[in-house]
């Protein structure tokens, strides 16, 4: 059955009124009655305000030090990368690196020391190190960092530490060179005692407590309002009611002592355990200090019962303002129903709620609507399958059968057929399922929405992206067979062409010769072109799997090809030491081949060719290429033009070309899945950059 619409009692002022009058004809009898009550309820709320302050300054001082150890792992990061980078080229010297982990230390007062280690376990670096040198070589971050695979923040246990004899707690990362060896463990030290004395600076009543404890429930600082009987670093003992509500929860919670700790105090505790790094904060306030205003209260209360007519007229006057409020209050409440209501109508998403148990479920009017159901409509599990579009009802079913035995949390979309028109619309569902204690689920509720128009859309969206990669590679089809076919007629032009210079150069008058020799000439810059229109074709039409190749013998492979320009220019060529990247061959090949050989091409003529290519480590997935020149530049205003296909800066000068080279880099860049750029400056020599995935983890 449909849901009804709950009615909301409302006080109304000629009831406030009996209920005074009725308060002045038996004062004692109503006084007693209503501050019992009252008192009950005044309790409750402190209990309330204790827990929720405990929770509140649990969850604050989590967090706070969530932010902590976040921006020491950033440092440790920092330290980590640049020892690391350190041991690979020596960029930087000892007293360098110390002055870095000092910089570092300085923006992170909570960190005592930040040193670091090689990989026998030394501390070699940073400030304040005793001497001889301590070794943390037997220390557990130590070894775990040794052992583990990849690299992440390792955050110890307390620790008695060798040089400043003092309990310490320490967070640390790896140090790894460029090819991933064990180089070292960048750490950061914080006393514990640093720890107890900003939970110290925190204003707590008498009674209260801050315990810090680490994944284990070691401790790590502790804070009382009474010093007696401190708890040891590292004792992992707790008292029973923490340890039964752990059991329940053991990320947060709310519980009450029994007062068998070692102070003896009665508290209202709440803990919060960090979901990033498993330490765990407890928060506790006196009850005794907490319920010292409701003890006043009840005392003014009890009071107000002694004064009689006074205290009737009072006690009476205070609970019609109360009731004015709840009145206030739940028409807050109809109205933020009414508003949330409207909102469901407009976005056209309904409610329901299905008791499995009983096999009935309940709509919202917005879903019926979606349905096109009324009140009288069957509501069980049968009869929600028969809204289900008739293709999809065993599917459905299925999915139905298989979240209520194993689901928790649900979405799905799927097609239903409305009752009242048979029109076919797309919906979307989200839910949750509720299970009693033994997991037997007992209730699923959720939302579901119409999409229809949203399906339809991205329908359409992806027969338009079907329609135009087939229309491209048509496209690209008909380059490769109109390129590759356009050679035959056009060789047959060059060699007739030839022919006529053969047997008739000379005999014709100079006009013709010179026609000749024009034919000739354009007919071999149109075989160049058509040439590299198929090269261009074939980048995607033709292509091999990408796989990890040596950008240095592909390199090589591309100078062997320009031989005879190289000797020709005299240009001299540098190729650095370049990575694996993934890419095919033939096409990496090319791509050397047209940037070296567009730098011989647009070289200076009052120096001699100078071009180099290198490479950089830009990212863990990438690498930055660079082929540089001394050459004649290219004016800013061009840097994107010139990567567009037939666009040559200098159309009508000698140098040979089609237009295409750089239109070739770009699509073989892009087809390995990077990017090409251009920095220049005229006069003075281009580089150009791409960028290449690295091949050397695949």
């Amino acid at each position: 059955m449909a849901t009804q619409q709950q009615t909301v009692p409302t006080i109304t002022p000629h009831r406030g009124k009996a209920i005074l009058v009725g308060g002045v004809i038996a004062p004692i009898f109503l006084v007693i009655t209503i501050a019992f009550v009252a008192l009950i309820k005044m309790r409750e709320q402190a209990e309330f305000r204790i827990a929720a302050a405990t929770q509140n300054l649990a969850q604050t001082i989590a967090l706070t030090i969530d932010g902590q150890i976040d921006a020491i792992d950033v440092a440790l990061q920092a330290v980590a990368d640049d020892i690391g980078e350190n041991t690979s080229s020596e960029k930087f010297s000892d007293s360098e690196i110390t002055e870095m982990l000092y910089r570092q230390q300085s923006r992170l007062p909570l960190i005592d020391h930040l040193w670091a280690s090689n990989e026998r376990g030394d501390v070699v670096y940073g400030v304040g190190i005793s001497n001889p040198t301590p070794s943390i070589a037997d220390r557990d971050y130590f070894l775990k960092q040794l052992s583990s695979k990849g690299q992440s923040i390792f955050i110890s246990k307390p620790v008695f530490g060798k040089v400043n004899k003092k309990w310490i707690w320490v967070f640390s990362r790896k140090i790894e060179n460029r090819n991933r060896e064990f180089k070292g463990v960048a750490f950061a030290v914080i006393f514990t005692d640093r720890v107890q004395e900003i939970f110290d600076k925190i204003k707590m009543e008498g009674g209260g407590s801050i315990a810090l404890r680490d994944d284990n429930l070691g401790l790590i600082a502790r804070s009382t309002y009474e010093k007696q009987n401190p708890i040891a670093i590292g004792d992992s003992k707790i008292s029973k009611p923490f340890e039964e509500m752990l059991s329940i929860n053991m990320n947060e919670g709310t519980y009450s002592s029994d007062g068998t700790g070692p102070d003896t105090f009665i508290r209202t505790y709440s803990y919060r355990r960090s979901e990033k790094y498993g330490f765990l904060v407890n928060v506790g306030l006196s009850r005794e200090n907490a319920l010292a205003d409701w003890r006043q209260q009840a005392t003014i209360i009890a009071g107000l019962v002694l004064a009689f007519a006074s205290a009737v007229i009072a006690l009476s006057l205070t609970l019609h303002r109360a009731w004015n409020r709840q009145k206030h209050d739940m028409q807050m409440l109809i109205e933020s129903k009414e508003t949330l209501h409207e909102a469901q109508r407009i976005a056209n998403l309904g409610h329901y709620t299905y008791h499995v148990t009983d096999d009935r479920w309940e709509s919202s009017d917005v879903l019926d609507n979606l349905f096109g159901i009324g009140s009288d409509y069957v509501r069980d599990a049968e009869h929600w399958l028969a809204l289900v579009a008739p293709e999809s009802r065993e599917e459905m079913a299925s999915y139905l059968k298989e979240i209520i035995a194993h689901g928790e949390r649900f979405e799905r979309q799927y097609p239903i057929q409305r009752q009242s028109t048979g029109e076919i619309r797309w919906v979307s569902g989200l839910g949750n399922i509720e299970r009693d204690a033994n997991g037997v689920a007992v209730r699923m509720s959720g939302t579901i929405q119409d999409i229809t128009e949203r399906v339809v859309a991205e329908q359409a969206m992806r027969e338009r992206t079907d329609l135009l990669t087939q229309s491209n590679a048509d496209l690209e089809q008909f380059a490769y067979v109109a390129s590759h076919d356009l050679q035959t007629p056009l060789r047959n032009i060059i060699s007739y062409s030839q022919l006529l210079t053969r047997r008739y150069k000379g005999k014709l008058d100079s006009d013709a010769d010179d026609f000749i020799d024009f034919i000739i000439d354009n007919s071999m810059k149109m075989s160049k072109l058509i040439t590299d229109l198929l090269e261009y074709s074939r980048i995607t039409s033709q292509t091999r799997p990408l796989e990890p190749i040596s950008a240095s013998e592909a390199a090589n492979q591309a100078l062997a090809n320009l031989h005879h320009e190289l000797e020709e220019s005299e240009a001299e060529v540098e190729i650095g030491k370049l990575p694996l990247v993934l890419a095919d061959t033939p096409h990496l090949v090319s791509l050397f081949q047209n940037l070296i050989g567009n730098a011989i091409k647009y070289r200076s003529e009052d120096r001699v060719p100078r071009i180099s290519v290198s490479a950089i480590r830009e990212s863990v997935k990438f690498w930055q290429f660079a082929v540089s020149d001394n050459g004649v530049g290219i004016d800013p205003e061009y840097h994107s033009k010139i990567f567009e296909i037939f666009q040559r800066l200098t159309p009508t000068s000698d140098v040979q070309g089609t237009g295409i080279g750089l239109t070739l880099c770009r699509r073989i860049v892009q087809r390995f899945g990077g990017t090409i750029w251009v920095e220049s400056n005229p006069g003075l020599g281009s580089t150009f950059f791409f960028r290449l995935r690295d091949g050397s983890e695949t």
